[in-house]
């Protein structure tokens, strides 16, 4: 049967010892290295790194859900405050404002802004903001490459997942400048007609997935709505 010289059975112990050692140690990246002639002790390494296969996968698994836990009460967090400023607001002014504050504190999202077509400059201009509002220095216009712009000129939540990647210009520039790698930009609508948008931005590229972007379609709808009650109550006050 095959054997092992001292030095070649030295290193292999070293290894394995040293193996066991890091992988208890929280490594779970941890495998033996040093192969042995051996057959008892070949079965003996490749048992260890199957199991530590095994456990780094679990591991891995648990995190992923965690995060994704995470992930889905942060959504429950923004949905659920939303609907009760929705309800509870009395102003549009109060309602965009908390939108806004709502965004940052349970949303996690770095910079919020509520923005209009300006009659006179026919600029999006921000009306309500939240969060990192340096970047907010002009508005945007309506036909431009920004998810706000095309929130507004297409009527849908306009998303961009990486700005690194999108092609350069003002708005790509002052963006990832200012430290935002995503962002979103939600249609807001009265009487049908989109009046203005909802715009979001993150730090981390590839924020926003497919649960969160039908999340904020269903938020935008909602805003939506308490605008056009606002609208209403308002007018019957003048009535």
């Amino acid at each position: 049967s095959a054997t092992m010289n001292p030095v070649t059975w030295r290193v292999w112990a070293r290894n394995l010892a040293r193996t066991a050692r890091n992988f208890g140690s929280g490594d779970l990246g941890a495998r033996i290295t040093v192969d042995s002639p051996i057959q008892e002790l070949a079965e003996l390494n490749q048992s260890f790194n199957q199991m530590a296969d095994k456990l780094q996968t679990r591991q891995q698994q648990q995190e992923t859900d965690s995060l994704h836990i995470a992930e889905l009460n942060r959504l429950y967090s923004l949905l659920s405050a939303v609907n009760q400023t929705i309800v509870s607001a009395n102003s549009r002014r109060e309602l965009l404002r908390r939108i806004c504050q709502i965004a940052i504190e349970n949303g996690g999202f770095a910079l919020a802004w509520t923005g209009f077509v300006d009659g006179d400059t026919q600029e999006l201009a921000p009306v309500m903001h939240a969060g990192d509002a340096a970047f907010l220095q002009h508005g945007e216009r309506p036909e431009g490459p920004s998810p706000a712009a095309t929130a507004y000129h297409s009527g849908r939540v306009a998303v961009v997942n990486d700005i690194a990647r999108n092609p350069p210009g003002i708005w790509r520039d002052s963006a990832y400048a200012a430290g935002f790698r995503a962002a979103v930009g939600v249609p807001l609508s009265q009487r049908e007609q989109v009046v203005g948008v909802l715009t979001l931005y993150a730090t981390t590229p590839g924020f926003f997935d497919a649960t969160e972007l039908r999340l904020l379609e269903e938020v935008g709808g909602d805003i939506s709505y308490a605008l056009d009650r606002l609208d209403s109550e308002a007018a019957r006050q003048v009535a």
